[in-house]
């Protein structure tokens, strides 16, 4: 049969523009245009006069701020049978306290900044934000099935790369950064303009089903999840050392920084394409493999990151970073939402949104000491092995989970 490609050209057009890949896409896009904006949270403290150290601190707790959140607002959302209405809420509450940030940072009680308690509390509602999105657009991938969940998810990479240079500009030009405060509030709006035409999206709650059935307490029960969980923490832990220390391996091989912004750019672009092609992939190899191959992406960079000598070196890393996380992305909210049942599947998405933090927070602290003791060469080569730690447990799951007679859950259908 001839290669038509008219036809093969309103097929995707069907598939990734029709108007619910179109809509979801704008959820997707809006959500992440908003969370750029918070990236220069840090740049701004430490403009204003907040120690180093300081900062550190203040990060690090806005980590555990989303680490305890996301758990209790997705078990919330379970309860009530809908992502889109916590979201909404979330957006409003955290919108409102990161705008008043900047004019509290000086006021203090008790020799607390009141700044600080607002970004704290602003974390507490902003942070399951991104767990409520991806449950939500996946689940409503899963009925529609007119989209995928990749073919939707690249326009929040392009979003966030896009808003993060704009701002950076912005930010160079004025010299601060305050104005992302306001400017997260503002493109908030366009979030919660999509969640009212999307009503329809949200699930039924039966009355008389018990509390212990629903939500959070469904979803730790759940052997999968939690060996899944546990290995997405391992997993993570080099995405976000790489991030914080590569400034470090720059500083090594050029002696300066300056080259940091093109690499980011270069990873998050690297996502795009198995987010977007990467459902083809898992028809031909599964969705278990598809962890393989990301945590293989992962391992490899960390190799590369360790032995680097040139600038070429690291930006070929940073694009192995970026394509395994695009495909851990995809993965991992397809393989969560395959295995933990309806009815817990916001509390699930939350609680892998909660173990990424929970790497970011440990990956902070032992990044930093290794360092320190081993360089960034040391550094990296502990990353590749906790990558290779956590294929084995993954691969192990399963031989495991038959000897504890778990049954395995069907993994055929990818959204």
């Amino acid at each position: 049969m001839k290669h038509n490609p008219l036809r093969a050209a309103a097929v995707f057009l069907r598939n990734y523009f029709n108007r619910d890949a179109l809509f979801y896409g704008g959820v997707e896009f809006t959500f992440w245009a908003a969370f750029a904006a918070v990236a220069f949270t840090s740049a701004h403290l430490a403009q204003v006069g907040f120690a180093s150290s300081t900062v550190g601190v203040i990060m690090a707790l806005v980590s555990v701020a989303g680490i305890i959140a996301s758990p209790i607002i997705g078990d919330i959302s379970d309860k009530i049978g809908s992502p889109r209405k916590m979201f909404m809420v979330c957006a409003v509450i955290s919108s409102i306290f990161y705008l008043v940030v900047p004019p509290l940072l000086d006021v203090r009680v008790a020799g607390v900044s009141v700044g600080v308690v607002c970004i704290l509390l602003w974390s507490f509602f902003s942070r399951p934000m991104q767990g409520l999105c991806e449950g939500w657009v996946v689940s409503a991938a899963d009925q529609k099935r007119t989209f995928t969940f990749g073919s939707v998810r690249y326009y929040g990479s392009v979003s966030y790369a896009v808003v993060c240079m704009i701002f950076g500009r912005i930010a160079n030009h004025t010299g601060s950064q305050a104005f992302t405060f306001p400017a997260y509030g503002l493109l908030c709006l366009p979030i919660l303009a999509l969640c009212l035409f999307a009503r329809s999206d949200d699930r039924p709650v039966e009355k008389k089903q018990k509390a212990t059935h629903i939500g959070l307490r469904a979803a730790v029960k759940n052997y999968y999840l939690i060996m899944f969980l546990i290995c997405h923490c391992f997993i993570r832990l080099p995405m976000n050392c790489t991030t914080t220390f590569v400034p470090y391996k720059l500083l090594e091989i050029a002696g300066e920084t300056s080259s940091l912004g093109l690499l980011t750019g270069i990873r998050a672009l690297a996502e795009i394409p198995l987010l977007l092609f990467g459902s083809k992939i898992v028809k031909k190899i599964g969705i278990k493999n598809l962890f393989v191959l990301d945590i293989a992406l992962f391992g490899t960079a960390q190799v590369l990151f360790a032995t680097a000598n040139s600038i070429w070196q690291l930006t070929l890393a940073m694009f192995l970073m970026g394509s395994g996380y695009g495909a851990h992305l995809l993965g991992q909210v397809n393989y969560v939402y395959r295995i933990t049942p309806k009815e817990a599947a916001a509390s699930a998405q939350s609680l892998a949104v909660s173990f990424a933090m929970a790497a970011a927070v440990i990956g902070y602290l032992v990044g930093g000491v290794l360092v320190d003791a081993l360089g960034t060469r040391g550094l990296f080569w502990f990353m590749f092995a906790l990558e290779a730690a956590s294929l084995v447990m993954f691969l192990g799951t399963f031989p495991l989970g038959r000897w504890l007679g778990k049954e395995e859950p069907d993994l055929s259908h990818i959204v």
